[in-house]
């Protein structure tokens, strides 16, 4: 709120993703802990039943194993257009051109594919489970 004098127009979401996103990189290099955002897949939905938990719990280990293996600026891209925020806010909010984003997003994408389409250990060994 502070800082709501110093907006010159433009996009306001994405003037205020800016802000936010150098408000948690601060607070990050401060802290020099890092918290997984994991935590939300552990509540219960009290409607899905065991089987649909288990699917739903699999793909979200597997999302977060394809996470895992990209550069961090990949995934802030993830991260933000996730949010909501279309490749020039992302541009103004990570400090850098709108070309530089749309190319880091299509390497991103293309990076999943690719580790996406890659088997599995257990796949290579000929031992998935079923």
């Amino acid at each position: 709120m502070a800082a709501l004098p110093s907006f010159r127009g433009g996009s306001f979401q994405g003037w205020l993703f800016t802000i936010a996103n150098r408000v948690v990189l601060d607070g990050a290099r401060s802290a020099r802990v890092y918290v997984p955002i994991d935590a939300a897949d552990e509540i219960a939905d009290p409607e899905v039943g065991p089987e649909a938990a288990a699917i739903e719990e699999e793909a979200a280990r597997e999302i977060r194993a394809l996470l895992d293996r990209l550069s961090v600026d990949q995934r802030r891209v993830v991260e933000l257009r996730l949010a909501g925020l279309t490749g020039v806010e992302i541009a103004q909010a990570l400090g850098r051109t709108h070309g530089t984003i749309r190319n880091l997003q299509h390497r991103t994408l293309r990076r999943l594919r690719d580790l996406y389409e890659q088997p599995t250990d257990a796949e290579r060994e000929g031992t998935t489970h079923a």
